[in-house]
């Protein structure tokens, strides 16, 4: 028949087709965390700061995020305002600074900032009715970005959204290298002699933190070397007496550290 006839000429004209293998690439390794080499770049600060970010409305505070770093660099995400029925996510935040310390104890901020809030867009069902009811939403992101200059421990607005003021503290919560302590009071006073009745004794003014010339012995040691600085001073730092001791003196002994920790590290490896 003409259909038979035609079979074997079809059958002639297939094709075996035999396809390359897969191309497969080698995952590329995730990129190592050297502690060493991020403190190398990293600009490190004078002492630990205290970074928060609030919200508030109509003089009523809707949230806040906060984070500690010593680092010049530091970024903040998180959801800021507290959720509520009408908006479960509450509003989403992002914040990234480059934080710089100037003579006389200010603060250079250089930030950028972005928060992002749902807007119902559309509602479905009547409430109260029994049926259910379904909202969709938008997102609206609003941002800003500028340079402040600060004074450490009051509040800076930075944003203010449709009645929601966004503002910022940074309060220095422990001097580099350890934690801020109270001034000495003359040896003849009581130590809350200049708080009158009831009230606290005030407190004491921050600790200078390190010079230029500190920041730049501590850069030139070697890792090892920085690591045996920092523990000689974290002993140095737990005692109270120490701590209490005038400022020269503490000076003194950081003086005294530096100088054994570049001769010991001159003859070791770097």
């Amino acid at each position: 028949t003409l259909g038979a006839g035609l079979m074997p000429a079809a059958a002639q004209e297939r094709k075996t087709v035999t396809l390359p293998p897969p191309v497969r690439h080698p995952l590329a390794a995730p990129p190592s965390l050297d502690s060493a080499e991020a403190e190398r770049e990293t600009p490190l600060l004078g002492a630990n700061y205290r970074i928060l970010i609030s919200a508030t409305e109509k003089g009523r505070k809707s949230g806040e995020l906060s984070a500690q770093t010593c680092s010049a660099s530091f970024q903040i995400n998180g959801c800021l305002a507290m959720p509520t029925a009408d908006d479960p996510h509450g509003a989403d935040l992002s914040v990234r600074g480059e934080l710089s310390e100037l003579e006389g104890g200010g603060l250079r901020l250089g930030y950028s900032l972005a928060v992002t809030t749902r807007v119902p867009s559309q509602t479905f069902g009547m409430p109260g009715s029994g049926q259910a009811v379904m909202s969709t939403y938008s997102f609206k992101k609003n941002g800003a970005t500028g340079m402040l200059l600060l004074q450490p421990g009051r509040s800076y607005e930075l944003m203010q959204i449709s009645g929601v003021v966004y503002s910022l503290s940074i309060t220095p919560m422990e001097t580099w290298p350890a934690a801020k302590a109270a001034a000495p009071a003359p040896a003849d006073a009581p130590k809350d002699a200049a708080a009158g009745p009831g009230e606290k004794p005030p407190d004491a003014a921050p600790r200078r933190g390190p010079t230029d010339e500190d920041r730049r012995r501590y850069e030139s040691l070697s890792d090892r070397a920085r690591e045996q600085f920092r523990e000689a001073l974290r002993q140095h730092f737990a005692d109270e007496k120490f701590r209490n001791s005038p400022e020269e003196v503490r000076r003194a002994k950081i003086k005294e550290l530096f100088d054994k920790a570049e001769a010991e590290d001159k003859g070791g490896s770097r």
